[in-house]
């Protein structure tokens, strides 16, 4: 009788497994760690939609603390501390050219600064994850051809559209994420 014994794997045979099964964890790590980058970018897109939300409702609140223009009382939403009645008022007259960010005071989480980035660059730092919100101002019903050239916003206007954006860099490049508010003469 013959002894039959079972043979084994071939050398090609294991190098070919190897091969598949290299591959396979290649791609299961690579979708790992792209995984963990969609999820980072998600994170903070959501911080974005955050920040702009707090940045929309901070900004209507700023807006229903002051009366609309100088005509109505100063200081105003749109020409800030202009006028002669405004000595001492540092608030920026609105324009469509500049960009803006809304502060918070140091030390009063309830009270807000309307701060022209233009002007002043360095007063409206990215959060702690580098994501920066700025807000352009447009006006609306109606604009005179002189505000226009101007690139003011006219106190004839009833409503100021405001376009807050907020900007970041992540792994997949730079981002941004945009909201749209409409400010009315009438509170």
């Amino acid at each position: 009788m013959r002894n039959r014994l079972p043979k084994g794997d071939t050398l090609i045979e294991v190098i070919f497994a190897f091969a598949i099964l290299g591959t396979i964890i290649g791609f299961a790590f690579t979708g790992v760690i792209q995984g963990r980058r969609s999820a980072i970018s998600a994170q903070q897109r959501t911080q974005a939609l955050f920040l702009l939300q707090q940045q929309s409702e901070a900004l209507v609140g700023y807006r229903s603390s002051l009366v609309w223009s100088s005509a109505d009382g100063c200081p105003s939403f749109l020409e800030g501390g202009t006028g002669s009645l405004c000595v001492g008022s540092s608030l920026p007259i609105i324009t469509s050219a500049h960009e803006y960010c809304l502060t918070t005071v140091s030390g009063d989480q309830t009270t807000w600064n309307l701060i022209d980035t233009t002007i002043n660059p360095n007063q409206c730092p990215a959060s702690e994850s580098g994501i920066t919100v700025r807000t352009k101002f447009t006006g609306r019903n109606p604009l005179s051809s002189a505000d226009l050239s101007l690139g003011n916003v006219s106190s004839a206007s009833t409503e100021v559209q405001a376009n807050i954006v907020a900007t970041w860099t992540d792994s997949f490049g730079n981002q941004s994420a945009q909201n749209i508010v409409i400010l009315t003469k009438n509170r």
